[in-house]
């Protein structure tokens, strides 16, 4: 389809690219803030209920029922991936409940002889809905992301500006590409890895002084070590107003950041220096 669409508009002399996440898009939520049930009806209403009501309705067996043959029992297509298998404990509040961490609902609820939802519902009371799930929304198929990621047209990106930072860290695609899919997979070699995370990147958007090490270029260097390069495992921090959380990523093998020639990072560590400046394709510029 891809390929097709490109077709046609080379055709009609119009360039087309498609942009593509390098790491997986993960939902990670509790039952006091998630928005993935909001597509059926008793969940949604137990979500905008005041506290003390929606844990009344998640322990009620017959609201159970309910909540059972909307997520699971009814196959049609949705936003929650209706698998326990997939669904995993992100985090735990209690200290004894650690060792479900990193495990499906679905092994933890086997293992005690419980339905999925059952367990699902019953760790959240025990924990006054605190405790943290996540699944994986897209890029979930190895093989097709490898594909993806070589096609020719295919942008290496991914941003939300901001607008879920309570639910996921998206600026780490740039080292999972590195890290992951061309050291990990060999879907390319380093050096077209490289360019298509840079050159490309600014030709595509009329940079015309950026992508490339070359004199008269704005010196935007990363330095990188290619055995080590990746994301690290997200975590949150509490750093915004009102004391707020977001979570953030950081990332493995990159010791060095230089923007329009200045240090910005230094062996992993900030520098304190911002010479950065918003960027504009050059027919914008006065």
């Amino acid at each position: 389809m891809l390929a097709n669409t490109q077709r046609i508009f080379k055709e009609e002399g119009l360039p087309i690219y498609a942009m593509t996440q390098a790491k997986p898009f993960q939902n990670r939520y509790t039952l006091l803030d998630a928005q993935c049930f909001d597509e059926f009806p008793t969940w949604k209403s137990a979500m905008f209920s005041p506290m003390p009501v929606r844990k009344q309705m998640f322990a009620d067996p017959e609201t159970r029922k309910k909540l059972r043959a909307e997520a699971i029992e009814d196959q049609s297509p949705s936003v929650f991936p209706r698998r326990w298998d997939v669904i995993f404990v992100d985090h735990v509040k209690l200290a004894k409940n650690k060792i479900f961490e990193h495990k499906s609902v679905q092994e933890v609820a086997q293992a005690e002889e419980k339905d999925g939802l059952d367990w699902f519902l019953d760790i959240s009371l025990e924990e006054d809905l605190e405790t943290r799930f996540v699944h994986t929304n897209t890029q979930g198929d190895p093989n097709a992301v490898c594909e993806i990621l070589k096609h020719p047209v295919v942008m290496i990106g991914q941003s939300d500006a901001g607008a879920h930072m309570g639910y996921d860290a998206r600026f780490g695609y740039s080292t999972a590409f590195l890290g992951r899919w061309v050291r990990d997979h060999s879907i390319m070699s380093l050096e077209e890895a490289v360019n298509k995370l840079t050159f490309r990147v600014a030709s595509v958007f009329g940079l015309s002084d950026r992508g490339l090490l070359r004199a008269g270029f704005a010196a935007d260097i990363v330095v990188f070590d290619p055995a080590t390069v990746n994301t690290l495992e997200p975590e949150y921090v509490q750093d915004l107003p009102a004391n707020e959380t977001r979570m953030i990523q950081k990332a493995a093998g990159v010791p060095h950041t230089v923007v329009n020639g200045e240090l910005v990072i230094e062996d992993g560590a900030p520098t304190g220096a911002f010479p950065g400046k918003v960027l504009r394709p050059t027919h914008w510029q006065k």
